[in-house]
């Protein structure tokens, strides 16, 4: 749901509106990994920020029941990852995101 449009309405010489033109952009999001075991922190997080921080990934918060709501991401911050407490770990990582693809 992360949509950013650029919408640009022009007319004919004559003053005859034409159809709206629609850019998609980037929209934004924030990827929130909160209270996670620091072992599976430690096995996969650090693989995954790798590809992240160099490549682009597809993001789904819910890829069983809600495949569609799925997202083609850019990393445009540094990732985080800190303690939240003595038991469990928080990561985020700053996105770009393109959600609709035109055909």
């Amino acid at each position: 749901f992360a949509r950013d449009n650029k919408y640009s309405d022009k007319n004919t010489k004559k003053g005859v509106p034409l159809p709206r033109t629609v850019e998609r952009l980037a929209g934004k999001i924030s990827i929130q990994q909160k209270a996670v075991d620091p072992v599976w922190m430690r096995s996969n997080w650090p693989a995954f920020l790798d590809h992240a921080e160099t490549k682009p990934f597809f993001f789904s918060w819910d890829s069983v029941n809600h495949s569609t709501e799925a997202g083609f991401c850019i990393t445009n911050k540094d990732p985080k990852t800190k303690y939240s407490s003595a038991m469990f770990m928080d990561g985020s990582i700053n996105a770009n995101v393109l959600t609709v693809l035109d055909p």
